[in-house]
């Protein structure tokens, strides 16, 4: 996991005219599934697309793994909603490739969904057969507004999602957008030969220091062929030891027919794990393996874990305006109303044209974060409010925040920090210091830390209105900031304010 800290020192995109989106609630909608899963987005709801009546995936069945040759049976589609049910009926329609388009003349199979049916979330959809082919176009007639119905979209990529417009379709990249809409086709992976997978595996138990947990483990024979001498190697790896627990299949020859299935719930007391009584980092890693298997993408799934008993205080959200957004006002209204104990507001502008409120810092941050549009709302690095909605704005900003600040632990229990100045020079040298004095942690866990250290002008003011506190300049960045268990490490750096 990316963990970053910021250090403040305070002193005293266009819109395509078809479609917009407003900004989505930033949750996590994954879920677990025994059939395979095809998809380009990461089941974040971060946009709410509206403008157009048709939206499309793309999806490249047969390269979906690089360059192993790989077919794909779809047996149905799932599509998040991320409203309710509302006015309009929703129809799927499957199509071939033609010429960068869907081939609209030939429907391989058509999906009629009464708008009664449609649920907010998830939504599964069976086709009428099941297809096998290369590339499939997933179309979706859904009409869609800016006061009702959205597509749901995660804000990354863009190369495989589409929205047509008089039976042409356009790409999200290609205009700049990084969207791909929350659908998936679901159906089964089929290799040339013998493929034994990993389909699920969770742990069970309360993730709190000294708590019992113990593995459930899903095997799937996904080939055409008969897998006998299966196994699965369990390995628990902590900074202090690595646990490796070798599981036989408790099937007659250890054996999965085509197509079968088992799942291995692994409570007795050989199989389970005391957590430490300290917080620590975890991985978990099932392996599954069989006589000639010829497929290895899918024989491993990894679980890491971090119990960290400290709070990150406060929470950090940083804004991301053009100074002459009429949606400024609104948004630091909405986050006025937080306590200040808990939160800290910082702006930026990254926009090269506000001139005497741009910085390179906050174009550093704004490409840091992969954004393209303003306004955009980051919070503790992580959940986002992409764009700005008068009827949601709030309500979601406030649910993201919880959230955040119920996720936001860290194994930094302490900090401490200096500054001297030398009169002659006018340079500022400055020490900060961090303490972790009870966490256990990997040694790689260093690679994943960063520390920004930032210049920050205090309450300035834009059209009379004061916004508050607006990032000028980057002083300091260190990556691998390692802090081992009961040490401290301490960074000095200078800067001429």
């Amino acid at each position: 996991m990316l963990r970053s800290l910021l250090l403040l020192i305070i002193t005293g995109c266009g819109q395509l005219a078809a479609i917009g989106f407003l900004p989505g609630t930033g949750f996590d909608t994954e879920f677990r599934l025994q059939d395979s899963l095809a998809y380009y987005h990461n089941f974040q709801d971060d946009q709410h697309w509206y403008g157009a009546d048709q939206w499309a995936v793309r999806f490249d069945l047969s390269s979906y793994y690089g360059s192993v040759p790989v077919s794909f049976t779809a047996a149905g589609v799932w599509i998040y909603l991320p409203n309710p049910s509302g006015e309009s009926d929703l129809t799927i329609n499957l199509y071939q490739p033609e010429v960068n388009q869907p081939d609209l003349q030939a429907s391989l199979g058509e999906v009629n969904i009464p708008a009664l049916a449609l649920t907010q979330g998830w939504n599964q959809f069976l086709l009428p057969q099941n297809l096998t082919e290369d590339t499939l176009w997933v179309v979706i007639d859904y009409p869609t507004a800016a006061d009702g119905q959205f597509m749901s979209a995660s804000a990354l990529g863009g190369t495989h999602s589409f929205y047509g417009v008089n039976g042409f379709f356009y790409g999200m990249s290609s205009n700049n957008y990084s969207s791909e809409f929350l659908v998936c086709l679901n159906g089964l992976f089929s290799f040339e030969g013998t493929d034994v997978e990993i389909s699920s595996f969770v742990i069970n138990g309360d993730m709190d220091p000294g708590n019992p947990v113990y593995p459930a483990i899903e095997v799937l024979n996904s080939s055409q062929f008969y897998a006998d001498s299966i196994e699965v190697l369990y390995r628990i790896t902590t900074p202090l030891e690595t646990i490796i627990d070798t599981i036989p299949l408790p099937t007659p020859n250890q054996a999965l027919t085509a197509g079968e299935s088992c799942l291995l719930v692994l409570d007795e007391e050989e199989h389970i794990f005391q957590l430490y009584p300290n917080p620590a980092q975890y991985t978990f890693r099932a392996t599954v393996s069989c006589n000639d298997d010829d497929f290895s993408y899918n024989n491993v799934k990894t679980i890491s874990h971090d119990i960290y008993l400290h709070t990150v205080q406060p929470l950090l959200i940083e804004n991301f305006f053009r100074s002459y957004d009429q949606s400024v006002a609104a948004i630091l209204a909405a986050q006025g109303m937080m306590p200040e104990s808990e939160y800290y507001l910082l702006n930026c502008f990254p926009d090269v044209a506000d001139a005497g409120y741009y910085s390179g810092a906050a174009w550093e941050r704004f490409t840091y974060y992969g954004l393209n549009g303003y306004p955009a709302t980051v919070l503790q690095g992580v959940n986002r409010i992409l764009g700005y909605d008068p009827n949601s704005y709030e309500d979601t900003l406030l649910e993201l925040a919880d959230q955040a600040l119920n996720e936001s632990d860290t194994y930094i229990n302490g900090d401490s920090l200096y500054l001297l100045l030398d009169e002659g020079t006018g340079i500022v040298t400055a020490g900060l210091t961090l303490f972790n004095e009870d966490t256990y942690l990997f040694a790689g866990a260093a690679d994943n830390t960063l520390l920004y250290i930032a210049l920050v002008e205090d309450s300035i003011e834009i059209n009379g209105q004061e916004v508050g506190d607006v990032i000028l300049r980057m002083l300091s960045e260190f990556d691998n900031l390692a802090v081992p268990y009961d040490s401290l490490t301490t960074v000095i750096f200078q800067f001429q304010p």
